[in-house]
């Protein structure tokens, strides 16, 4: 085989590695008879390998066998430190995202959190910097289901945030 050959099948093969869309997926359901809302956030598995190497230099191997032992633990730092919820427009009522688990589905992986609504608070304030420092085309879609009300917001890195109205 020639250097073409090589070559062709080099770029084959990366090709199939990336994907054109940056897009992750959150959704946001309430449960009436706890208080609580589920988080569960889908992203492509290699681009949150990417993500997570890129801040902590940590390889994490998501669903193989040598997957790193606290793979879950850098996730949740990184998910923290770029994703937040405030109620009333006001910073001191930060929700406390509770995690609950992480799954690998195919190319994909979910992390699961838990938050409560705080008593009386009329809206919330969802801030995501998801992925923008490793995209600059990045999406991320906010999904939420509060009682009869469903909802949306399509982010990016020129429009942060969006905020639900509960009444």
């Amino acid at each position: 085989m020639g250097i073409i050959g090589v070559i062709l099948i080099h770029l084959l093969t990366a090709s199939s590695m990336t994907h054109p869309l940056h897009l992750s997926v959150t959704n946001l359901d309430f449960n009436n008879e706890s208080g609580t809302f589920i988080v569960a956030v889908k992203f492509f598995t290699m681009d949150l390998e990417d993500v997570v190497l890129m801040q902590s230099n940590e390889k994490l191997n998501l669903g193989k066998q040598d997957e790193l032992k606290n793979s879950a633990e850098l996730i949740n730092t990184y998910f923290l430190k770029n994703f937040g919820i405030i109620f009333d427009n006001q910073s001191y009522r930060k929700a406390e995202l509770k995690y609950k688990e992480k799954k690998n589905v195919d190319d994909s992986t979910w992390l699961y959190y838990e938050f409560s609504r705080p008593a009386k608070s009329k809206s919330m304030t969802i801030n995501t910097s998801l992925l923008f420092d490793l995209f600059p085309d990045q999406t991320n879609l906010v999904i939420l289901k509060y009682l009869e009300k469903n909802d949306g917001a399509e982010l990016n890195k020129d429009n942060k945030s969006y905020t639900f109205y509960f009444e």
